[in-house]
């Protein structure tokens, strides 16, 4: 458990230019963070009790109840999760195009 700096550390430390997202500020307490490969997308929001909240969007709705609280991390171990759950979203996303290809 380590003390969080924030989302705008989050979102600094997650450099998404050089992991291949992108992020959007939705309002001062949320972003919106995207994989540019696959079109996955999460929430990261800030809640009012300094909760950093990432959560997975449902189609018809903003959010729903499948978050993960993030504010035990510090920020470098935020972004990284964030970085490292795209990573394997593309890595099936890219499995997933490849065996249907072959069928």
């Amino acid at each position: 458990i380590a003390a969080n700096e924030g989302i705008e550390a989050v979102i600094r430390d997650l450099m998404p230019a050089r992991r291949r997202l992108t992020i959007s500020r939705e309002n001062d307490n949320c972003y919106i963070i995207g994989c540019n490969e696959g079109g996955a997308f999460v929430y990261l929001t800030l809640e009012e009790d300094d909760s950093l909240i990432l959560s997975f969007p449902e189609s018809y709705g903003l959010y729903n109840a499948d978050s993960i609280d993030l504010s035990c991390y510090d920020s470098a171990e935020a972004a990284s999760f964030i970085a490292q759950a795209f990573k394997a979203y593309r890595e099936l996303n890219n499995r997933f195009w490849r065996v249907l290809n072959l069928s």
